[in-house]
């Protein structure tokens, strides 16, 4: 089956134990991380915008993975962006 690449960006709290959570949904999905992004937001430091790039098998896989991320505690908020051209620090996504 064909892979779709995604691009999930989400705004969560700055704990060291949020990446640890959000790396264990991917590897209960059996998803690889392609690219990885954390940066603290400049308006509020208690924040980290998290920009992560994956394969799925179809849409519904990749809303499931959002939902998935959306229950965590420490996600404020969460989106597919793969439509989006997104800029961090480090470069375009």
């Amino acid at each position: 089956m064909r892979q779709m690449k995604r691009t999930i960006q989400a705004t969560i709290s700055s704990h060291a134990s949020v990446l640890g959570r959000v790396a264990d949904i991917l590897a209960k999905r059996h998803l690889a991380i392609h690219r990885l992004t954390v940066e603290r937001l400049i308006e509020n430091d208690k924040l980290s915008c998290l920009i992560l790039e994956t394969d799925v098998e179809n849409l519904h896989q990749s809303e499931q993975l959002v939902r998935q991320f959306d229950k965590l505690i420490d996600v404020i908020s969460v989106a597919d962006v793969t439509e989006k051209k997104l800029r961090t620090n480090v470069g375009f996504y």
